[in-house]
């Protein structure tokens, strides 16, 4: 320790004797620069002597050189270049006592840091490595992250995707002109449109859901939903098994509610992710098995309402579908001779929402009573018989237009007979003087139940049950107001939402057809032949009007195609008064 003391007391002496020479500097005068200059090369040129000749020299070992200077002889040391050399060794922290590192911490605190000109900065022992920095905490999950990078990528897609700007206008011909032009087109390899439905909301948007080439419950469900200003989907949702049916919701535009092959209920909501966000399950009593049809019903408040091949019909609640609201299973009346209803499209009267109407695998039409109501219970209403038809229908649609009350409860219906059928439909509470009142009216129909029995097309089934039907006394038999034979299956029939008198019709063979019912004629207004890429005609599934003005169609076909056409120019004006139509029949 005395050593140490006498150390550190050595560096005081030097340091405080740098402070008084540096405070000398400070307070002494500064000289006058020329003065000093003037006696500096006075005294240089004073003592410098008279240059010489010096004789060469021989080369002297340097290590043995002796000098001689004022008689005086000094060994010379040897030039030799210093070298610094350290060992390295192991460095470790040993442990102290808590007196000895508090003495050594007062001591280093007190020990000013000499100044040098060249300083080193002492050995000290090994430090630990530096702690990693934590990790990051994840503070956005997988989902919200997928979410950011698909909304990005949609708005870049829109940003990148402009109008062809090498469209030459002065080539066109406008005599050439097709009358009703391909406006849009979106492509989905490998899959075939089950459905279409245009927003309610926005009306640029619109969904299409598709299945694969064989309806399988192990295969994903997929549906997209389109801008029509631009060319990729806005959103593609998916389902874990095929989607039958979709639609948007009437109140909120990011909502959209589907049937699937396997019963299952769903709803999907575009500011989540591509999965369901509400589904119905297997132990709900609902659907066991393939929900084709769902429709939205109510004024202000929406309920859903679905129907399954396994002849029920379901109301659930649009935020909730783990358990339906209401069940209803169908039973066959007692006339028919049906084991089961097995209905494959259903039907809701905008105006009269307390009933609606099936159609079913066997060709049958039926109305039903939602709840029991007015002494008539719910289900079919056993005391009218619709001369329908004799194979499975493929689509039902009532007339949409509120401002013609008298044709409200016209209702389209089209068949695997190759046929399509307009009908008046009453309501199941109607008494039973307005039935016969209906059935007292005789019209013109080709599909007659005589004409039914003979034809060949008709199966030995619907036949018997035909002739067993016209016997019975205990129901009313209505005819359709207009049958149209085609030469091929009609797939679909809509009536324009916002044009009275209009309807079009697709079907297997690339055939869309736009008929006008004022004109009275028996061929359409207008036929558009849509192919595929191979010059072959698209067997089409469904079709489906744009809801703001009816001036565009939509058409979904087996190749997984959408074709939206421009139809302005065709319901611009109907040929005749429609009123003419409706007091006609």
């Amino acid at each position: 320790m005395s050593s140490r003391k006498e150390e550190i007391e050595a560096k005081r002496a030097k340091l405080a004797e740098l402070r008084r020479q540096r405070e000398l500097r400070q307070t002494a005068p500064l000289p006058n620069p020329l003065v000093s200059i003037d006696k500096l090369v006075n005294t240089i040129v004073a003592k410098t002597p008279p240059r010489t000749t010096a004789p060469p020299q021989e080369h002297v070992s340097i290590v043995n050189t002796v000098q001689t200077v004022s008689g005086q002889v000094y060994d010379r040391p040897p030039l030799v270049k210093e070298r610094l050399t350290f060992d390295v060794g192991v460095q470790a922290v040993v442990p102290a006592t808590p007196d000895a590192q508090e003495s050594e911490q007062s001591e280093l605190e007190s020990t000013p840091v000499p100044v040098t000109s060249q300083t080193h900065p002492p050995l000290t022992p090994e430090s630990p490595p530096a702690p990693e920095p934590p990790e990051i905490r994840k503070s956005y999950d997988e989902a919200e992250i997928e979410q950011f990078v698909q909304t990005s990528a949609r708005i870049l897609r829109r940003t990148v995707e402009e109008p062809d700007v090498l469209t030459d206008y002065a080539a066109e011909d406008p005599s050439k002109k097709d009358d009703v032009p391909l406006l849009k087109q979106f492509s989905v390899p490998d899959r075939a449109v089950t459905s279409i439905d245009w927003s309610n909301v926005h009306q640029e948007l619109l969904l299409a859901s598709y299945s694969s080439s064989g309806f399988s419950d192990a295969q994903k469900g997929k549906l997209n939903v389109f801008n029509t200003n631009y060319s990729h989907p806005e959103y593609e949702l998916t389902a874990p098994s095929e989607i039958l049916t979709a639609k948007f919701s009437p109140t909120r535009s990011n909502i959209i509610v589907g049937g699937l092959y396997s019963g299952r209920v769903c709803l999907w909501d575009l500011r989540a992710s591509h999965n369901p966000v509400l589904s119905s399950t297997s132990t709900s009593n609902a659907h066991f098995h393939p929900v084709y049809s769902l429709e939205f019903i109510g004024e202000t408040t929406y309920s859903i309402l679905t129907c399954s091949t396994d002849g029920t019909v379901c109301t659930w609640a649009d935020d909730r579908l783990d358990k339906p609201l209401e069940t209803l299973s169908l039973s066959a009346p007692s006339w028919s001779r049906l084991a089961d209803i097995a209905p494959t499209t259903m039907a809701v009267p905008s105006a009269d929402q307390s009933f609606f109407v099936v159609g079913t695998e066997d060709g049958s039409v039926f109305p039903c009573n939602r709840r029991n109501a007015g002494g008539f219970k719910a289900g079919i209403d056993p005391r009218v018989s619709y001369k329908s038809h004799y194979a499975p229908i493929t689509s039902m649609d009532f007339y949409h237009e509120k401002s013609y009350s008298e044709i409200k409860s016209l209702l389209l219906t089209t068949s695997m007979d190759w046929s399509i059928k307009m009908w008046k439909i009453l309501s199941p509470t109607a008494d039973d003087t307005a039935i016969k009142a209906e059935a007292a009216i005789v019209r013109d129909d080709p599909n007659a139940f005589g004409d039914m029995l003979s034809d060949p097309r008709a199966s030995v089934s619907s036949r018997s049950l035909l002739s067993s039907a016209g016997t019975d006394e205990s129901f009313t038999k209505i005819s359709p107001i207009r049958t149209i034979l085609r030469s091929s299956i009609p797939s679909a029939a809509r009536w324009a939402p916002t044009k009275p008198s209009f309807f079009a019709v697709v079907d297997c063979q690339g055939q869309l057809e736009i008929w006008d019912i004022s004109s009275g004629s028996e061929s359409p207004s207008s036929r558009i032949s849509v192919v595929t890429d191979n010059d072959l005609p698209a067997a089409m599934t469904t079709l489906a009007w744009d809801k703001a003005e009816s001036r565009r169609i939509t058409v979904g076909a087996t190749d997984g195609m959408l074709r939206i056409y421009d139809v302005s120019s065709i319901v611009s004006k109907p040929a005749h008064d429609l009123w003419s139509f409706v007091q006609s029949y």
